[in-house]
């Protein structure tokens, strides 16, 4: 195991506060390392690219991070083990200034990098993306288990070794009584809530799934709700081409039953044990995910890893999906006690303080050290 008191920098984005938090994951994701780098006994300290005056990070949960900037990595005093890159690209410059001051170098990629990449070079003329992969002066890079299919993908851009890392997760970012103020209704609401900027997590199976579920049952459920759903609604193939075929979108006006809506926080949405609908495309991991079932909300989804949870369905399968929603429609207050007890269960096992998961990171860690 890895000596205690290693400092370790992470990089984060410099406008992260309470407000910015929720747009990704990432942020939400380098807290949870932090705190579990934390019980390991180390010191973390968050790197930013711009100087501000204030060198401590409140965030929802309550705790404080310490904020450290480009101007601290000058101080010659300042030694550091690690810097871990994952907020926010490191320059070769700001690589160079850790190296300095005794730290090895690891990137951290918490997304799906290759069909990122994909759709950059595809989609985009990448103007707007900047410098995402700088392979200079990396000891080390870590991706996610969910993530595993890019392992050699990534082995060669970066030029350096990879290795996966446990997912970790939790619930201290939900406000603590909003699990005991969740009630029941009548009849659920389906909540679809991709973010709809890509084709790793968009809504489309799941409003091709609730079509399914409304030429069937349209009493089953009381209203659909498609977050981040706007650019959707508002885009001339999905008008022209889609729509048409969608009866439950064409009813819309008519009969209320599908809202296209903006963005809203899963705290906004779930007031009530109503039907999350999810859909991803080789990125079965996320927050999102994980705060519906400690909320234990009905949880239908294509996500391998969590096959046992919710009410699962394959891949792009829309008759699976809309058997899986009919069951989460029908079974939501009978299921709900059993649900919660395995949803707990099943959370553990990404929790912080599960020692395989400390062991892994020490694991981690020692090996990027002994190079």
């Amino acid at each position: 195991m890895p000596k205690k008191n290693l400092n370790i920098a992470i990089s984060i984005r410099p406008d992260i506060d309470d407000n910015t938090l929720f747009h990704n994951g990432v942020s939400q994701n380098i807290a949870f390392l932090s705190d579990l780098f934390g019980l390991l006994g180390y010191n973390v300290f968050l790197h930013i690219n711009t100087d501000r005056e204030k060198k401590t990070l409140a965030l929802a949960n309550s705790k404080r991070y310490p904020l450290i900037t480009d101007s601290d990595l000058n101080n010659k005093s300042n030694t550091f083990d690690l810097a871990i890159e994952a907020g926010q690209i490191l320059s070769v410059v700001q690589r160079e200034a850790f190296i300095a001051r005794g730290a090895k170098v690891i990137s951290l990629h918490c997304g799906n990098q290759l069909i990122m990449d994909m759709e950059t070079i595809l989609y985009t003329d990448g103007s707007k993306t900047g410098i995402r992969h700088i392979p200079d002066l990396i000891d080390d890079v870590w991706i996610l288990p969910h993530h595993a299919h890019q392992l050699t993908y990534m082995e060669v851009l970066m030029d350096a070794d990879v290795n996966i890392c446990p997912y970790i997760w939790e619930p201290y970012f939900l406000p603590k009584q909003h699990k005991r103020s969740i009630r029941f209704r009548d009849k659920p609401n389906i909540y679809v809530m991709e973010p709809n900027i890509s084709v790793l997590k968009n809504a489309l199976i799941p409003i091709t799934i609730i079509e399914s579920l409304h030429r069937k049952k349209p009493d089953l459920y009381n209203k659909a709700y498609i977050v981040n759903g706007m650019k959707i609604y508002d885009h001339p193939f999905f008008l022209t081409n889609l729509t048409k075929n969608f009866s439950a979108v064409n009813n819309k006006i008519s009969a209320d039953n599908l809202y296209f809506t903006p963005r809203a926080t899963f705290v906004e949405a779930f007031t009530h044990f109503d039907i999350l609908l999810s859909h991803h495309w080789k990125n079965s991991l996320n927050n999102l995910s994980f705060e519906a079932v400690f909320c234990n909300i009905p949880f239908v989804h294509n996500s391998e890893e969590m096959s046992d949870i919710g009410y699962f369905y394959s891949e792009f399968d829309v008759r699976e999906g809309t058997q899986a929603l009919e069951k989460a429609l029908s079974n939501n207050k009978k299921d709900h006690k059993q649900n919660d007890t395995k949803n707990q269960q099943f959370l553990k096992s990404f929790s912080i303080y599960n020692k395989q998961i400390q062991k892994r990171y020490s694991e981690l860690i020692e090996k990027v050290l002994s190079k």
